[in-house]
């Protein structure tokens, strides 16, 4: 599979209250707990990577700095076009979708991980085609991706294609898929790949398995999101690796950080708990 097909943007934003549910979310996936037993626990160190596929046209894929109330030299844009530090540019343009999963994910104030290092954001075409599926795939150096997207219509063989892409990049660089699972119908890849984590929505309706290849059992964990949509439950899953990833690496699970923020430690450590 050398093509993004179906690259499907997972629907956006209706939802009554937003801010008052998003407050009501950190509650539930229990961030807001977490911040009164101990200090600073908010993705500090950690680079994160946000892949989108185009909302409404191919091109409108991007963050906007000033929505999620983070600056713009936070961001890294990436397309098949090249790179770009700024916002607006001329890669691609402002995204509501992208926006409001970065809002989940890194955004101040209701975002769970509101201090990451940096953010590499992608178009999702690009970032599979050139990167993922790369004949030999760069280190893009964030340990933490989220991907509110997914490939729609795969036969069997593409989607093992696909997992197999992702698998063997995890691996490779130690890195952590987060994918949602979908809203309806098979879980489709990414979120069907082995050492990623596939996310459902718990006020919503979400993809099920078992999964097309092998009938393994998919989603992995469970999330709220707003509008009821794994777009948006998908970059609470992702906030809580980025702060399981940096209490790790800062000896809150013991001397041997690097056990403690390895992927598969953080994996365990979110589908045990929760």
């Amino acid at each position: 599979m050398n093509k993004l097909r179906g690259a499907q943007f997972l629907l956006a934003l209706a939802c009554s209250g937003p801010m008052a549910a998003q407050a009501q979310y950190l509650d539930t996936i229990g961030v807001t707990l977490l911040q009164t037993v101990t200090t600073n626990v908010n993705g500090s160190g950690i680079r994160v990577a946000q892949a989108e596929a185009g909302n409404g046209t191919t091109t409108n894929w991007q963050v906007n700095p000033s929505t999620v109330g983070q600056p713009t030299n936070l961001f890294t844009y990436y397309s098949s076009g090249g790179s770009a530090t700024t916002f607006p540019n001329a890669l691609g343009a402002e995204s509501g979708h992208a926006d409001a999963v970065a809002g989940n994910f890194y955004g101040v104030p209701l975002g769970v991980a509101t201090n990451v290092a940096h953010v590499d954001n992608y178009d999702a075409s690009y970032f599979y085609n050139s990167i993922i599926a790369a004949p030999v795939p760069p280190n893009i150096n964030d340990p933490v991706v989220n991907q509110s997207f997914n490939f729609t219509g795969t036969t069997v063989a593409q989607q093992q294609a696909i997992d197999s892409n992702y698998d063997d990049y995890a691996a490779q660089y130690k890195t952590l898929f987060v994918s949602g699972a979908g809203n309806g119908g098979p879980v489709n890849p990414p979120a069907t790949c082995y050492n990623g984590i596939g996310v459902a929505v718990d006020n919503g309706s979400s993809s099920y398995g078992p999964t097309l290849d092998n009938g393994r059992a998919k989603p992995d964990i469970t999330a709220p999101g707003l509008a009821g949509l794994t777009s948006f439950s998908t970059p609470y899953v992702s906030g809580a690796a980025a702060v399981l990833m940096q209490a790790g690496l800062r000896s809150d699970g013991g001397s041997d950080t690097n056990s403690a923020a390895d992927i598969r430690t953080v994996k365990a450590l979110l589908l045990n708990g929760a």
